[in-house]
């Protein structure tokens, strides 16, 4: 019983005890930082793109609010161009997290910048943990900005569709059938809003 309890303290000191870059294995240490460093890399570009979105986001709520649909539009590409960006980031950015667990031998699902600020030592452990905070930030604005600009369009389009709704009560055209069966349009311009002629 003893032995099955050593087996998994070890494996629990894989787990949750720093890592060791002065160990005796120089080849390992660097691969190790290598990966470390890749993943402060692209997390640093993934930064870049999603407060670059967040940006994007600001503006379109300027532009929403001013009605301006060709710059709400030109705004919505650069989004789209942003989210292709983030994406390609994302996957390079697994499969670092992927190389990782397998070096650290911990599962991908265990491995997240919490748990990397934990078992890496400094630059890394402030960066991860810098990472994280900027990241947990910019998401909690990306959703808020989202949830306003919707709302801000939401109510534009019920007040154009309340426009369009008194436009269209306003002008009516009565066409009827003369008696040799063409069809022919009274000259009235429609009832007024007031409801006076």
């Amino acid at each position: 019983m003893s032995g099955y309890n050593s087996k998994i303290d070890n494996q629990t000191q894989i787990h949750t005890n720093p890592i060791d870059f002065v160990g005796d294995n120089r080849q390992e240490n660097e691969t190790l930082k290598n990966l470390l460093d890749e993943l402060s890399g692209v997390l640093e570009v993934e930064i870049d793109q999603y407060q670059e979105c967040m940006n994007l986001l600001n503006e379109q709520q300027e532009k929403i609010i001013a009605g301006d649909s060709d710059a709400i539009e030109e705004i919505g590409k650069k989004e789209d161009t942003i989210i292709l960006k983030i994406k390609t980031l994302e996957e390079a950015r697994k499969s670092i997290v992927l190389q990782l667990a397998q070096y650290l031998k911990i599962s991908v699902r265990e491995l997240n910048l919490a748990r990397l600020a934990i078992l890496t030592e400094n630059p890394y452990s402030e960066r991860y943990t810098a990472y994280r905070r900027q990241i947990l930030y910019i998401i909690r604005n990306l959703e808020s900005l989202r949830g306003s600009n919707t709302y801000l369009i939401h109510n534009a389009l019920h007040y154009i569709n309340g426009i369009l709704k008194i436009f269209a009560s306003v002008h009516t055209i009565e066409a009827s059938y003369s008696k040799k069966g063409l069809l022919k349009f009274s000259s009235e311009s429609g009832k007024n809003i007031s409801g006076l002629s």
